[in-house]
C-alpha cells in the first residue's frame, strides 16, 4: 500500500494537485468504484490523526496539539500495518 503513496506523490511533483483533479473528475472514475472501501480501525484512524499532529508540531516547532514524537507514531502504524 505504501507504493500507492509514493507514486501519488512522484506524480503530484510532475503535475500540479489542481490539474491532477480535473483530469480525475473528467475521467469520471468515481463511477467505476462499485463499492465503498472499508473502514478503518478506530487506532488506525487515531494514528494518522495523530501523524498530522505531530507534523504540525514539528513543523511549527510548537506543541499545539502535544502529540507524540513522529517516530513512535510511525513505530506503532508500521506495527497495524
Amino acid at each position: 500500500m505504501a507504493h500507492c503513496s509514493i507514486l501519488m506523490g512522484q506524480l503530484l511533483q510532475l503535475i500540479p494537485r489542481h490539474v491532477f483533479d480535473h483530469l480525475a473528475d473528467r475521467l469520471g472514475w468515481k463511477g467505476l468504484v462499485r463499492q465503498a472501501p472499508p473502514p478503518l480501525p478506530a487506532r488506525m484512524r487515531e494514528l494518522v490523526s495523530l501523524l498530522y499532529k505531530s507534523c504540525c508540531d514539528g513543523i511549527t516547532g510548537k506543541s499545539f496539539f502535544g502529540a507524540p514524537p513522529l517516530e513512535d507514531i510511525l513505530s506503532e502504524l508500521g506495527k497495524t500495518l
